[in-house]
């Protein structure tokens, strides 16, 4: 099933369970555990959010040299724990590497058969390189990238990000939601003031996943008026009338 509603790049080893309840209680749906060491716990991790009713999708980024071993780590942990869907984050290497990425992307259909997506450069134009039609034509949704760590997207920037990714093939999509910035080499977390601007670019989706920096999920205590903004916040935000309309299903599905 393709991810819908409010998600969270999971980065908290610890305290999965009340971690857990924490997200359900704030009106998260889904979880991708982020970096390799959730992804060899994930068996372990899994259960304590789907307890909440959270699905669970485990992202892993691929190496060109690589990927044939990432994969078998990340299909191994997401079958062990029934993940709902894996998501596949290439990048750089994988430009000017059309064959490559088609073994990578037949080889990932042929080890899974649930929901697979592809995240990565929110704007295809910017990466001509990058074999963006082979990955759309495996995979069963995008997640474009818009965290806008530089605090400097506009909702046109959004729009013509998730157009270009329509052109190239990708249908449905979710996106992707900064709660970080940076500045120089430095990575805060955006004040409430520019993570209200921040998710104010995002247009009305069927679902958007989260990033932030490690330390505002291990100590949400520190960060009350960024969680409470989240809480809020609905990414679909489209009365159901309308989403229960001919366009309003295709623009939730991501398919406008």
């Amino acid at each position: 099933m393709v991810p819908a509603g409010k998600g969270l790049f999971l980065r908290r080893t610890t305290g999965a369970e009340a971690f857990a309840r924490f997200l359900r209680a704030q009106g998260f749906t889904f979880v991708a555990p982020f970096d390799r060491e959730l992804i060899r716990q994930l068996p372990a991790l899994a259960p304590f959010y789907r307890a909440q009713g959270l699905r669970v999708y485990p992202i892993l980024y691929n190496h060109m040299a690589t990927w044939q071993q990432e994969l078998e780590q990340l299909v191994g942990a997401a079958t062990a724990a029934e993940a709902d869907g894996i998501i596949l984050n290439p990048e750089v290497t994988f430009k000017d590497h059309e064959a490559a990425a088609q073994s990578f992307m037949r080889t990932a259909r042929s080890m899974w058969s649930r929901a697979l997506g592809i995240a990565t450069y929110p704007r295809t134009r910017f990466h001509p390189t990058f074999p963006w039609r082979v990955f759309a034509r495996y995979a069963d949704f995008g997640l474009p990238l818009t965290f806008d760590r530089d605090d400097a997207w506009s909702k046109a920037d959004v729009v013509t990000g998730i157009r270009e990714w329509h052109e190239v093939g990708f249908k449905p999509l979710i996106l992707g939601a900064g709660a970080y910035s940076m500045r120089g080499s430095e990575f805060r977390t955006k004040t409430p003031a520019e993570l209200r601007r921040h998710l104010a670019t995002l247009p009305p989706c069927r679902g958007a996943c989260v990033f932030s920096l490690p330390d505002f999920q291990a100590s949400p205590e520190d960060y009350p008026e960024q969680w409470a903004i989240l809480k809020r916040w609905d990414p679909q935000r489209m009365p159901a009338l309308v989403r229960a309309t001919p366009f309003g299903r295709l623009f939730w599905q991501g398919q406008l």
